[in-house]
C-alpha cells in the first residue's frame, strides 16, 4: 500500500493544464461533484463519431472503466506487480513534488496493461486519487499496513 496525500479535490486538480481542469470542473458541476462519476465521462469519451477507431478491439467502455479502477486499486494497495514503481518512488520522491510523482508513476505503471496513452488516463488518475484520498487509503484497501 502506498502513501497517498490527504489533499481535497482542489489540490489534486491543480496538477492539471488550465483548460484540463476547466472541463473537469464543468464536468463537476454538471455531476454533482462526483469524481468518480467525471473520471468515467473523461474515459469514455470517443472523439469523433464519423471515423475510424484506432486499434482493432472496440471495448464497452463500462468494461475498460472497471479494468482502469481495479488497476488503479492493485497499485494503491500494494499489488507486487508494481514493486518496480514503488522502489522508484522511494528513490526519486521530494516532499514538494510527491503528489505529481505519485500520479505520472501511476500512469505510467498502468498504462500499458489497459493498453492506452499515459496522458488519456492522467486526468481520471487524479479524480479517483481524490476520492481515494478522501475514504482514506486503510477503508480502500481494508488493512493496516504501509508497504510505501
Amino acid at each position: 500500500m502506498i502513501n497517498l496525500p490527504q489533499y481535497d479535490l482542489n489540490t489534486w486538480l491543480q496538477e492539471l493544464k488550465p483548460y484540463q481542469k476547466d472541463d473537469i470542473d464543468i464536468l463537476l458541476q454538471m455531476n454533482h461533484h462526483n469524481p468518480e462519476i467525471v473520471a468515467e465521462i473523461c474515459l469514455s469519451a470517443n472523439g469523433a463519431s464519423n471515423t475510424v477507431k484506432f486499434g482493432g478491439v472496440v471495448v464497452q467502455e463500462s468494461t475498460f472503466f472497471n479494468n482502469f479502477k481495479a488497476e488503479i486499486k492493485n497499485f494503491i494497495c500494494g499489488d507486487s506487480k508494481y514493486d518496480y514503481y514503488y522502489e522508484q518512488l522511494k528513490k526519486c520522491i521530494e516532499p514538494n513534488r510527491y503528489k505529481t510523482t505519485l500520479i505520472t508513476s501511476i500512469c505510467m505503471a498502468i498504462h500499458g496493461i489497459l493498453g492506452v496513452s499515459a496522458a488519456v488516463i492522467y486526468p481520471a488518475v487524479i479524480l479517483l486519487l481524490s476520492s481515494i484520498a478522501a475514504i482514506g487509503i486503510n477503508a480502500y484497501c481494508g488493512i493496516n499496513q504501509t508497504k510505501i
